[in-house]
């Protein structure tokens, strides 16, 4: 019976050092921390095999928190005038989604710090916590904000004052460029804040854009390009300026005036397309006939049938020469 009792003992002995024995997880491995609570912190926690890795899966936790919320912003990282071409194809979209996505998630990265290490000496694993201090970046937002707000009421401001609407055009365009970059530091304030309260713009950009529309259609554009056969290129240039709200009218006492030529050279190549090259040489000239700008142009593109090869290169040309008109625009308006 003796035996049979120290028996028991030594098993219960074993089974009591096989526990004591076992790593025991810090609180925060679950994913709270009781020195960083969710009131003042964001915090994510990483396992993995390397400590990098580890940190990287910590921080990308965090992260996710604004991956969700950028979802409800608008994405678009092109300027107003040319995002409205409408000449952007679906995966030129998601690039653009893509890459703001990512520019937003290293800006707030940035202020991300690793709290604690721990390394599991049974599993061989290594965990990491990161946290983000809430009230830290919400005060860097809302300086931020507050520099934005200041910068587009002096624009609409600038705007309202000045009596050439291509200059009231361009003041009001880098106004609504500012409130879109607003919009996407309110959007994180607000999942930041503990209050989730933030201070509503000083302008809508809604209203902005009403505004841009107006002064653009009342824009007098003068277009004269030798050798568009057709008015192939002209017509291009017509339907994207209309986009947004800007339209070709006569050369004479234009706001701005576009003179160029263009020139087309057809080839073929090893296969059974006919390729077109069109090009064009434009100057740029103000009201009072002053030279500001010239750029060259040049496309590419391919058809079984001639005629058409030689109809998309100038059709692209045209739309290329619109947007280079829109920034001269901007640049004008700016006072360049």
């Amino acid at each position: 019976m003796n035996r049979l009792i120290m028996l028991i003992a030594a098993f219960a002995l074993l089974a009591l050092a096989g526990c004591t024995s076992a790593p025991k997880h810090p609180a925060w491995s679950l994913g709270q921390s009781a020195q960083h609570p969710a009131e003042t912190h964001f915090v994510g926690v990483g396992i993995d095999k390397n400590r990098n890795g580890a940190e990287d899966r910590a921080r990308a936790q965090i992260a996710k928190i604004f991956e969700v919320q950028v979802q409800a912003v608008d994405r678009s990282s092109e300027s107003f005038w040319l995002e409205r071409l409408g000449r952007s194809d679906s995966s030129q979209y998601q690039q653009s989604a893509s890459t703001q996505l990512t520019t937003r998630t290293d800006r707030r990265l940035s202020g991300i710090r690793i709290a604690e290490t721990w390394f599991d000496e049974r599993t061989k694993d290594y965990y990491i916590l990161a946290v983000l201090d809430r009230l830290h970046l919400s005060r860097s937002l809302k300086g931020q904000i507050d520099e934005l707000d200041g910068q587009i009421s002096a624009r609409v401001e600038q705007a309202q004052s000045q009596k050439a609407a291509i200059r009231s055009l361009s003041n009001y365009v880098t106004a609504l460029a500012d409130l879109r970059s607003r919009a996407s530091f309110a959007a994180d304030l607000a999942v930041v804040s503990p209050s989730g309260f933030v201070l509503p713009a000083p302008h809508l950009a809604s209203e902005i854009a009403g505004r841009i529309d107006r002064l653009a259609s009342s824009l007098s554009i003068g277009v004269e390009l030798e050798g568009d056969t057709q008015d192939i290129v002209r017509g291009a240039m017509v339907r994207a300026l209309s986009n947004h709200s800007l339209f070709i009218n006569g050369a004479a006492g234009a706001d701005i005036l576009l003179k160029g030529r263009v020139q087309t050279d057809e080839y073929r190549a090893q296969d059974p397309w006919h390729w077109s090259h069109a090009s064009a040489q434009v100057e740029f000239f103000s009201a009072e006939g002053a030279h500001l700008d010239s750029v060259r142009k040049t496309v590419r593109e391919g058809s079984r049938v001639k005629s058409r090869a030689d109809t998309l290169a100038r059709e692209k040309l045209g739309e290329q020469l619109a947007a280079s008109l829109v920034e001269e625009l901007l640049s004008l308006g700016a006072g360049r």
